[in-house]
């Protein structure tokens, strides 16, 4: 619990450092999107969670050299072959990976052995079959609900990180938006951890004015603007 203390001090003070000292509209410390999970189609490697997971306003070309393709990643084409095939985990290439690299010695998905991931795609299971009975909910509503009262609130929502011109692209909670998409939600809650600074430039301007770009009138992150 100190360490989930300390995540969400450092995530406060930063979204306070950033509103107040360099005049940012950022909005909440923990404000969610509503976003389509279908708008979502690349993902960004190497990521910027999970070491960190406070929010963060970054320039560069990360938008432009780290984001791969969803339908090329093995783990969410594991997701579309165990989920709407029935096809076995251990059948996929996504499982052949990760225990592959167990196997010379190397620590995946927080396990040592290959019976330990086994358990973590009954995991997946356990998940897929929640978010079939009760919807996709947010950690909040997860916890009001008792449905899941082990984990942090704030820790373990899917992330989303926005490039310069408002793309979003997935970071962090793959398997939760994975799972969305495979079972074609149109809506779903997420938190963004990062914003490009020429994206947070055209935050800023569009909160001055009082209303979004004419071009970004539908965008999910300046929804709080109209």
């Amino acid at each position: 619990m100190r360490r989930v203390g300390l995540y969400r001090t450092r995530t406060l003070l930063r979204t306070l450092k950033y509103r107040y000292v360099h005049g940012h509209h950022v909005g909440g410390a923990f404000d969610l999107l509503s976003i389509d999970p279908s708008n979502v189609d690349h993902y960004l490697s190497p990521r910027f969670g999970p070491r960190s997971y406070v929010f963060d306003i970054k320039g560069g070309d990360w938008d432009e050299t780290r984001p791969r393709p969803i339908e090329e990643y093995d783990m969410y084409r594991a997701f579309e072959r165990h989920f709407t095939d029935g096809i076995s985990w251990t059948q996929t290439e996504f499982y052949e990976r990760i225990t592959d690299e167990i196997d010379q010695g190397k620590t995946k998905w927080g396990c040592t052995s290959e019976d330990e991931f086994y358990e973590v795609c009954g995991e997946f299971d356990s998940l897929h079959d929640s978010i079939v009975e009760h919807g996709f909910l947010s950690m909040k509503e997860l916890h009001d609900r008792g449905l899941d009262t082990t984990k942090p609130i704030h820790a373990h929502e899917v992330c989303v990180v926005i490039g310069r011109d408002g793309t979003l692209y997935s970071d962090e909670g793959r398997h939760r938006l994975f799972i969305a998409k495979v079972l074609d939600f149109d809506q779903i809650p997420a938190r963004v951890l990062v914003r490009h600074t020429e994206w947070q430039r055209i935050r800023d301007q569009a909160a001055a004015k009082g209303s979004p770009p004419s071009e970004y009138t539908s965008h999910p992150d300046l929804k709080d603007i109209r």
